[in-house]
């Protein structure tokens, strides 16, 4: 009687473990896509127009060698 309560005992632990850990993959890939996502936003947003040249800036219409735009995934 002793033996089948302890094996119940470790069957139910290994599943109750086995629960817990497997939806911790899930949570990675949500935390990084969040992290990328943060990353990809920059800071401070915006446009950057740098230089003279035959570019139009879209932020102040001016001629620019360089348009800097930060990265967005939507």
């Amino acid at each position: 009687m002793r033996k089948i309560f302890l094996m119940v005992l470790v069957v139910a632990g290994m599943t109750a473990m086995f629960g817990k850990f497997s939806n911790k993959e899930k949570l990675v890939d949500n935390l990084l896509l969040e992290n990328i996502e943060a990353l990809a936003s920059g800071e401070g947003g915006g446009t950057w127009c740098v230089g003279t040249g035959c570019t139009h800036c879209p932020a102040t219409g001016e001629r620019v060698a360089y348009i800097k735009e930060p990265y967005n995934l939507k």
